[in-house]
């Protein structure tokens, strides 16, 4: 599956993803950082890339509705240091197909990894 991971995030998770066989990149080697949401999140539709984020701005699913695009992952553990987001996201990749998050709307917290995904009901966390 492809990613794309938003400055909000250290840029070095697109090695994470890498190691486990995904196609990643980030803002950075795409030349947009600083660029704001209405920049990012079409040149990750464009690539067709699901978009890696801690912004809040992507949280509301009825904006950015599941199936409607490549994929929105939200990491919601809130500030932390940059070696304890890595290490989650190693644990939830080793764990998890991240390739079933294709379209999908996925929350990654410190406990569990809810994922939304265009067929499923309204009401319902995988």
């Amino acid at each position: 599956m492809k990613f794309k991971i938003d400055e909000n995030l250290p840029l070095s998770l697109t090695a994470v993803f890498q190691s486990h066989g995904h196609d990643a990149d980030n803002v950075m080697e795409e030349r947009l950082l600083g660029e704001p949401d209405s920049t990012i999140w079409p040149a990750a539709i464009a690539a067709g890339r699901a978009l890696v984020t801690a912004d809040m701005d992507f949280s509301d699913i009825r904006q950015f509705i599941p199936g409607e695009h490549p994929g929105v992952i939200l990491y919601r553990d809130g500030p932390q240091d940059r070696a304890s987001i890595l290490r989650r996201f190693e644990v939830v990749l080793d764990n998890h197909d991240a390739n079933d998050w294709a379209r999908c709307f996925v929350v990654i917290s410190a406990r569990k990894v809810r994922v939304r995904c265009p067929d499923d009901a309204h009401d319902d966390w995988k």
